[in-house]
């Protein structure tokens, strides 16, 4: 398997359209933020299962492919899910072909089950949400910076592992360039990663949009935030307690 190679220069052109959007402080509380999340969300993976199913509802919300889902999509899946939240714990390695497993399964089990990963060790285990790589539309973070992005192919688990090799790489770029420093090395990349997509996602809108659109989306730090779903984890009971 080929290793993903970053475009040093597409991940500056990004993130020097980024820069007047995003403050030193403004990084700073993202990345406390997260570090408070995952320590938090860290120690509640080792509670009873008893527990877990009874924070079920909580953390599905936490996470922004469940955040809206109804109650009853989510209830049928319950086994499904206590059993991914234990496999996290003792080989988050393993949770993709897990999913693979479950056929047919929606299309956000993907994203909330390999956020735990992402939440017990977020340098090793990325978190595959849809804006850092969907394989439908070719399209995400990833996909933009990426040398190649025909090499973002393959079956699930193995495409997992080409995701964990670019996001890897694309930490070793953003160190070699000394871009975001604000941010701790266990987060900067899902910053620059998740302020990547935000930039795309204006240039988008402003090609297919009118002015009258534009002006009524949210501003980009919050569309950052939305992506890294740190809201949803202010607003949760875990945040408050």
């Amino acid at each position: 398997m080929n290793a993903l190679v970053i475009d040093a220069e597409a991940v500056k052109e990004f993130l020097d359209k980024a820069d007047q959007f995003l403050t030193s402080e403004m990084m700073h509380q993202w990345d406390s933020q997260m570090m408070d999340r995952h320590q938090r969300l860290s120690a509640l993976l080792a509670a009873p299962s008893d527990k877990l199913q009874q924070s079920l509802p909580d953390l599905c919300r936490l996470v922004p492919s469940t955040a809206r889902l109804k109650d009853d999509d989510l209830r049928v899946w319950i086994p499904q899910l206590l059993d991914i939240l234990r496999l996290t714990m003792e080989d988050p390695g393993q949770v993709v072909s897990y999913v693979q497993t479950q056929d047919p399964y929606p299309g956000w089990l993907l994203e909330w089950a390999t956020f735990w990963g992402f939440v017990t060790n977020p340098i090793q285990w990325p978190w595959w949400s849809r804006w850092l790589y969907t394989p439908k539309s070719r399209t995400g973070s990833l996909a933009l910076v990426v040398m190649d992005p025909d090499q973002l192919g393959g079956e699930e688990p193995e495409l997992y592992r080409k995701l964990t090799m670019g996001v890897t790489f694309y930490r070793s770029v953003l160190d070699s360039n000394r871009r975001l420093h604000e941010v701790s090395e266990t987060y900067r990349g899902w910053i620059g990663l998740a302020a990547t997509y935000a930039v795309y996602m204006f240039t988008m809108a402003s090609w297919r949009l009118t002015n009258e659109f534009t002006q009524v989306m949210p501003p980009f730090p919050n569309v950052v935030q939305s992506l890294l779903g740190i809201h949803r984890w202010e607003g949760s009971v875990f945040a408050k307690g």
